[in-house]
């Protein structure tokens, strides 16, 4: 499979149909080709995670319930990793803007099983709304009444590669496990009816063992369905290590579809087409 070829499933957001199977390794891109993936720095636990645009003035996250959100500095645009040296690596239409606010869903990322949180979906607020541009784009959420996820379906894994000034976004072709694989590889921590898990390259998921690399989005096509849960530990389940990582999983955003457009400013019929 061709660079030229997965790049234009990416900007056409057609997704793979089923009888292209295959996984592909982490490609890096650029800004225009993933504008709506927002870098957030977190200055008083001074580490990295990666949010996305839903409008112009809300980024959407996966968070680490054990850092502290009380300063949060999103970079949008940037076509190289703000996080060696955020004075150097700026790109064309690269904006720096604060956080006004966070506001967590408080049942996301709970694990039911145990009553622990793992990660928390928050909703963060721009200081000053951000212009759209060719590098800063919103994603498109799903339809509230209108999300339906296929097994075997080949979705993108989305993230930003912070581990150096040099690092890109990039994105890797992933598929889609069914239920029934998710429940035997990651025993009863995993909730059927809020998670989704995925199959992924082999060289693909060391990647992800990283931290801040743990709260990735994934695209089916042009639409965001999921954040990655992961925050802490590799294997949170009751299988083996290497068998089971829960970065291999990911929170389904129907669910909490109706708390996004009920706490940002998205207009829900903006986004239905």
């Amino acid at each position: 499979m061709t660079y030229a070829f997965l790049m234009l499933l990416l900007l056409t957001g057609l997704a793979i149909s089923n009888q292209f199977q295959h996984l592909s390794e982490l490609v890096p891109t650029n800004a225009e080709n993933l504008p709506f993936l927002a870098v957030l720095y977190l200055a008083k636990s001074n580490n990295y995670s990666v949010g996305v645009v839903i409008s112009n003035k809300y980024v959407l996250a996966s968070t680490n319930p054990s850092a502290d959100y009380s300063a949060v500095t999103v970079y949008l645009g940037f076509a190289h990793s703000p996080a060696d040296n955020k004075n150097y690596h700026y790109s064309k239409g690269c904006r720096i803007i604060e956080a006004k606010s966070v506001l967590w869903e408080e049942d996301v990322g709970l694990v039911k099983s145990t009553g622990s949180h793992i990660s928390e979906l928050a909703l963060i607020e721009l200081e000053v709304p951000v212009d759209f541009s060719d590098t800063i784009q919103p994603v498109v959420l799903p339809a509230r009444n209108d999300f339906t996820l296929q097994t075997g379906a080949s979705l993108n894994l989305t993230k930003f590669n912070l581990e150096s000034a040099n690092g890109t976004p990039e994105f890797a072709i992933v598929q889609l496990r069914t239920l029934q694989k998710c429940k035997l590889f990651f025993g009863s921590t995993f909730e059927e009816t809020e998670e989704f898990c995925i199959r992924t390259a082999s060289s693909v998921r060391p990647a992800l063992d990283e931290f801040q690399f743990s709260h990735l989005p994934i695209m089916l096509g042009k639409q965001l369905i999921g954040l990655g849960r992961t925050s802490l530990t590799p294997a949170i389940c009751e299988v083996t290590s290497k068998s089971c990582s829960r970065h291999q999983v990911y929170r389904n955003l129907g669910p909490v579809l109706d708390w996004i457009y009920e706490n940002s400013d998205i207009v829900v019929n903006d986004f239905e087409n």
